[in-house]
């Protein structure tokens, strides 16, 4: 009996110990998700729990870890940049025994630009940029405005401090009256605050004193600008750009035929410009009878004159790659700025192909085609190039006030 008496003491208590509940526990991120953008993102998510939660595997381009900070635990994510097109998608997974939490992470795809982007090169200031859509039998038709306006090559001669134009510029063709009137003496300025009479407005002997003031201070700047890198993705593209910009047909340039003939065969392009003025010369008062002559009212609301030139450097740098956009605009910063690449960034580096694009000493465009060497050539050249007229600015002949020029041309 004694026997009997203890088996049912020790069933009973089994059976109260089998009908005890099982331990719950609960895993509460303060977010459910992360949507982030293509450039990626860090971001650290509070948890709430009663276990020892842990992180199961994530893809290699979102690392999550879990930290604690201030007594609280946080779930820490990283997601990567994005340089596909394609938008991704994941999910980290918190756990600890049955229970499990996902916390969704989304990230977006590189945006593509649209195909004929605009974009302005920092030697020019424009107002206003607007085309006239084809109906596609015939070119588009574009129009700028412009406070400040890069000196094109097919202009060089006529651009000098003093000088009389049409304020308009129709298939960018300028039109200048230096031959057609009389012109009275004036006074220049420079921005070293230097003053210079001339006895009439002159190319020659406003750069032969730009060249003597530049002697005197050779290491002066006012101003530096850039714009990188500027990205294209055709032919197309880079005529529109280098045309309404500087005047060049950079498709030409760099493949030898228009884009017409021959289009971009690699996936991207890259445009690395700068405009580095060193002295700016203006006319330094108002010229009240800039010219003897006497023209109509009509006649010179449709005038401008040069009121002031910057004389510095400017230069271009084409990249093309097949490879990611972004990852190949690393590489070209990590070749300017002469630090070393991995396995990956040298075999992007090795695959580019460059064109390096400045003006010689007698402002002639030059052009040379190669690899990463020339990453280096424009980056030294933006201390060693020929100081040439970079850009110009313009005051109304009617009444002095800021001038603004009208550029038209077609692109088909």
């Amino acid at each position: 009996m004694k026997h009997w008496g203890l088996f049912l003491v020790v069933l009973a208590f089994t059976a109260c110990h089998d009908d005890q509940p099982e331990q719950t526990y609960y895993i509460t991120p303060e977010m459910s998700g992360i949507a982030a953008g293509c450039p990626g993102i860090q971001e650290r998510i509070a948890i709430s729990s009663n276990c020892d939660w842990s992180i199961e595997s994530t893809p290699e381009w979102c690392s999550a870890q879990k930290v604690t900070a201030g007594g609280r635990e946080y779930l820490a994510v990283e997601v990567m940049p994005n340089y596909d097109e394609n938008p991704r998608q994941t999910f980290v997974t918190l756990s600890y025994d049955r229970t499990s939490i996902p916390v969704y992470v989304t990230q977006a795809g590189e945006r593509t630009p649209a195909p004929m982007q605009w974009y302005t090169f920092p030697t020019n200031w424009f107002s206003d940029i607007t085309y006239e859509p084809s109906d596609g039998s015939g070119p588009r038709k574009y129009r700028i405005t412009a406070f400040e306006l890069a000196v094109s090559p097919s202009w060089r001669k006529q651009i000098f401090p003093g000088n009389l134009i049409d304020r308009h510029a129709p298939g960018r063709k300028l039109t200048d009256y230096a031959d057609k009137y009389t012109f009275n003496p004036i006074i220049l300025a420079a921005s070293t605050y230097d003053i210079k009479e001339l006895a009439k407005p002159s190319l020659e002997a406003t750069n032969a004193w730009v060249k003597e003031l530049v002697a005197k201070s050779p290491h002066q700047s006012s101003g530096f600008f850039c714009q990188s890198p500027i990205r294209y993705t055709s032919y197309r593209q880079l005529h529109l750009l280098g045309l309404g910009n500087a005047g060049l047909n950079l498709d030409e340039l760099v493949s030898g035929e228009s884009y017409s003939g021959k289009e971009m065969e690699k996936r991207t392009g890259m445009i690395y410009t700068y405009s580095h003025e060193l002295i700016r010369i203006f006319v330094g008062e108002f010229p009240q009878n800039l010219i003897t002559e006497t023209v109509s009212d009509e006649e010179r609301r449709e005038m401008s004159y040069i009121n002031g030139v910057a004389y510095g450097r400017t230069a271009w740098l084409l990249v093309e790659s097949d490879d990611n956009f972004q990852e190949t605009r690393n590489v070209v910063s990590k070749i300017m700025r002469e630090e070393s690449l991995n396995t990956k960034e040298q075999r992007i580096r090795e695959n580019l192909a460059a064109y390096y694009i400045r003006f010689d000493d007698k402002g002639d465009v030059q052009t040379e085609k190669g690899g990463d060497e020339l990453i280096g050539a424009f980056s030294r050249g933006i201390g060693t190039l020929s100081i040439l007229p970079v850009n110009f600015t313009t005051n109304r002949f009617e009444n002095h006030a800021v001038g603004q020029m009208e550029i038209t041309f077609d692109l088909p």
